[in-house]
């Protein structure tokens, strides 16, 4: 089987660059031949932003690009995992021109809202599920500029118009049964979602003792909960040592806590082995999430070290973090309720261990490459058989 794996990356790398890294590099050990096209974020500053606005709607260049790839070789089908903004749903359009299958990954919920996330002042918001993102507009939810909204608001129209979703996607996956619900009720066609977690690969292994303490990794943002992890924390002081790591616009709240609270460490940006060692280190993973998570690489990265998660209950992290069997659950926002789960939880070593084990098993389960990768081709030739083709082999 041949893919073209299309994707637009983002200035900072994050949890979604690399799980496609890590889905590439899968499906390559199943003997997947992976042409891989990308767009860089990089490019917006050369191009300015009418130009870039004006791509985010229809690049014609990005149309081109997969067109030329497809006719230079026997592709199977296309897997596009991002496309936005400079490489634009032209590039749907141009693989179902050629009649070659469309797989999306919905990493986000960008197809019904201006932002990856439905987060607006402090909480969780859908006023534009399901109808066109006007709201959105009014708002300036993308990059607080009702000019640079409006760009994004007019891709959703567009293709909405254009039928794109339906005509020219074979097939949806979700990465979790709360985004397909969610997506479903957003107009996408409920009978094309497919649910398919991210994968870890390679392996970390799990850790070999138990760890100390909690640990933080991600975008230092509030739609992440980082106010409600730091104010948590002003609670639980050096009871339970909490290492965050991560770089975003709530640096200098993090830096001032880290100053105020014992116990607290802000380390910034750190690459993914340290990452994954902090994981190791720990007792636990906290994941404080305010908006709709799309089940999160770092939830993945804990279980595979053998790590339970402390997670809000709210979507998605709420759906794959167990509470009580592979973590704890907290009510989304409530720093108190999450400063006693904390405490409650470091009190407690032998269900952290069972936690730990139950983390792991669910790793192998759904998130290591085998069993994801099985995932992924059954979603690919569900998608060749409803567009009436067979894999070159």
């Amino acid at each position: 089987m041949r893919v073209l794996l299309v994707h637009n990356r983002y200035l900072l790398r994050g949890g979604e660059q690399q799980a496609v890294e890590a889905e590439a590099a899968m499906l390559a050990g199943r003997g997947v031949e992976v042409e891989v096209l990308e767009e860089s974020n990089e490019r917006i500053a050369a191009l300015g932003p009418l130009r870039s606005a004006g791509r985010t709607v229809w690049s014609a260049e990005a149309g081109r690009r997969v067109s030329s790839a497809l006719a230079a070789g026997r592709h199977d089908l296309v897997h596009v995992h991002n496309f936005f903004p400079l490489l634009s749903p032209a590039v749907h359009h141009a693989a179902h021109r050629l009649r070659v299958p469309v797989v999306q990954t919905l990493h986000n919920y960008r197809l019904f809202c201006l932002n990856p996330t439905p987060y607006r002042r402090g909480s969780v918001c859908t006023d534009c599920l399901g109808r066109l993102p006007l709201a959105g507009v009014r708002h300036a939810c993308y990059r607080d500029s009702r000019t640079a909204s409006a760009a994004v608001a007019a891709m959703l129209a567009v293709h909405r118009a254009l039928g794109t979703w339906r005509r020219c996607v074979t097939s949806f996956v979700c990465l979790s049964r709360f985004s397909r619900d969610v997506l479903a009720r957003a107009g996408l066609p409920g009978d094309r979602l497919e649910v398919k977690p991210g994968c870890v690969t390679p392996d970390p292994g799990a850790k070999e003792r138990a760890g100390s303490g909690a640990v933080f990794a991600g975008r230092l943002t509030a739609a992440k909960g980082v106010r409600t992890l730091l104010e948590a924390w002003r609670r639980v002081g050096a009871a339970v040592p909490l290492t965050v790591i991560g770089a975003g616009v709530l640096e200098g709240e993090a830096a001032a806590a880290a100053r105020e609270v014992p116990g607290l460490r802000w380390l910034g940006a750190r690459d993914h082995r340290e990452v994954l060692d902090a994981m190791r280190a720990a007792a636990f993973a906290v994941v404080p999430a305010e908006s709709f998570e799309n089940s999160p690489t770092v939830v993945a990265e804990a279980f595979a070290t053998g790590t339970p998660v402390l997670a809000s209950a709210l979507g998605s992290v709420g759906e794959v973090v167990r509470d009580g069997v592979t973590g704890t659950h907290f009510p989304a926002g409530d720093a108190e309720a999450l400063a006693r789960e904390a405490l409650e939880l470091a009190a407690r070593p032998g269900a952290i261990e069972a936690m730990g084990r139950a983390a792991r098993a669910r790793f192998e389960e759904i998130f290591a490459a085998d069993a994801n990768s099985s995932l992924l081709l059954a979603i690919y030739g569900r998608a060749l058989e409803r567009a009436g083709r067979r894999a070159a082999g």
